[in-house]
């Protein structure tokens, strides 16, 4: 009767982990979701300056705003790469491909690039940051 007990127990305690796990990881992708769709929106209609404000601490004292990035408007956003985690263990590190055309305003000429955004959570603040710099446009 003990036993079964205790066995009862381990099955009740390993399903209350799991379960809150789950629900870490489901909070984690909401809000990953939340912050990719807000910097797709900043980057497609905003102000491209505003976009530096999504990098970590350490990045954003080190980044230096594009000069000419007022000059500069976006015409295609488009995830060529959904958000995956970098490594297998780790779900807290996700990479994210995105294609962007853009033109520079005053002579009309469209570009393109590839942005590998990687995205990194801070589980104190539950924030996601982008942690690699902003690819120069």
């Amino acid at each position: 009767m003990r036993t079964i007990r205790n066995i009862s127990l381990l099955i009740f305690l390993t399903l209350l982990f799991t379960g809150c796990q789950t629900l870490k990881q489901k909070d984690m992708q909401d809000t990953l979701s939340k912050v990719l769709h807000s910097y797709e929106l900043t980057t497609r209609w905003g102000k491209l300056s505003q976009i530096y404000a999504f990098l970590t601490p350490e990045l954003a004292k080190e980044a230096k705003i594009q000069a000419d990035i007022d000059n500069i408007r976006v015409t295609s956003y488009e995830v060529v790469k959904r958000p995956a985690s970098i490594t297998s263990n780790n779900d807290e590190l996700m990479m994210q491909s995105v294609h962007i055309r853009y033109i520079y305003s005053d002579r009309q000429v469209e570009k393109d690039m590839v942005d590998h955004q990687q995205w990194i959570y801070n589980e104190d603040r539950r924030e996601w940051r982008r942690n690699n710099p902003i690819p120069k446009f």
